[in-house]
């Protein structure tokens, strides 16, 4: 918990400094909003699970905010999980990257009951062609959902590949 919370500082602090290196590349910045697809290709090495997942991200100015409907296949079962994440944004080139880190949180819905999830998200979405957007996320995520198995709560880190369309 203490690294996240390190992480966030300092990525708060490096976006106050970048400011004022990027101030006049913001006039440029169009808002946008994207949807994406979205997989886990560590979760089928780990556990030879399947996560896939559909995002809708709307991009402001300095922040993001985020929706994510997923399905995740298991050996020992499916669920489903939502996410809501928010968060900031900041780029060093020419607006062709977008670097972030937010805050997320959600529901799962595992074996008829919903389980609550917390954690944080960082990744870069890179634009291609300004009509598609390929990304990494890391995401970092405290998770209730394995009291069904009798097993305490823990943190959870993920790693996602995605692609998606400029809408």
């Amino acid at each position: 918990m203490r690294k996240c919370i390190v992480l966030t500082v300092l990525f708060i602090f490096l976006k106050i400094n970048i400011y004022s290196q990027t101030w006049y590349k913001r006039i440029q910045n169009k808002e946008f909003f994207s949807i994406s697809l979205f997989t886990e290709p560590s979760a089928f090495f780990k556990n030879s699970g399947k996560k896939t997942a559909i995002e809708f991200e709307r991009v402001f100015s300095d922040f993001y905010a985020r929706i994510e409907l997923g399905y995740i296949e298991h050996s020992d079962g499916s669920y489903l999980d939502m996410s809501f994440a928010l968060g900031l944004h900041f780029s060093f080139f020419e607006k062709k990257e977008l670097f972030y880190i937010g805050l997320r949180s959600g529901p799962i819905y595992r074996k008829d009951i919903f389980f609550g999830t917390f954690g944080g998200e960082a990744g870069i979405n890179l634009r291609m062609r300004n009509k598609i957007v390929i990304g990494v996320r890391t995401t970092m995520d405290y998770r209730t959902d394995y009291k069904i198995y009798n097993l305490p709560m823990k943190l959870v880190n993920s790693n996602y590949i995605k692609i998606g369309f400029f809408i």
